[in-house]
């Protein structure tokens, strides 16, 4: 056996590697980016970014997490989450299969995502609002926009807030 071998063990590989021994903690709130599969442009003219919007949203107000904050960029989104029930990959899985149906749905294609995810359980609430001011900044630190609430798929804006509230008060 040489040292290469040695180094990956076996198991998952890839980014379903990233999870092996992490668990998910319910109450807790987390901050995760998901990318667009490659080639894919979710603010693409047609839809695809509404279509996630629309399904954090529904994340929401169907329960198991409370979406507090998010944004979808080109190729990425990122959303600060508290996680209500159950386990976070399911719960990401099941808001990636809604983005999906909807897109589908729209004729906007298949094959949205790529595997995994990048997730941080935040800690405190100074690394809460880092996170939520990151997620919100995004699209200004891009130079997409000027202010933040420019931005029509993020809860920086004040309808897709509202669209939140109203998913659950």
């Amino acid at each position: 056996m040489d040292w290469g071998e040695r180094l990956v063990p076996d198991g998952p590989r890839g980014s379903r590697a990233l999870r092996v021994g992490r668990r998910s903690v319910v109450g807790r709130a987390y901050f995760v980016t998901k990318r667009g599969a490659e080639g894919v442009r979710l603010t693409s003219p047609g839809g695809i970014a509404e279509c996630v919007v629309e399904a954090l949203v529904r994340a929401h107000r169907e329960g198991g997490v409370r979406v507090e904050a998010f944004v979808v960029m080109p190729d990425h989104y990122h959303v600060v989450l508290r996680l209500e029930q159950g386990e976070l990959g399911s719960r990401l899985a099941v808001i990636g299969r809604w983005a999906s149906w909807a897109a589908r749905m729209q004729g906007l294609g298949t094959g949205l995502w790529q595997d995994g995810y990048w997730d941080r359980r935040l800690r405190d609430g100074r690394e809460y609002e880092r996170a939520v001011g990151y997620v919100h900044e995004n699209p200004v630190t891009a130079g997409f926009v000027a202010v933040a609430g420019q931005w029509p798929w993020s809860t920086a804006n004040a309808a897709v807030r509202a669209r939140l509230a109203e998913a659950r008060p």
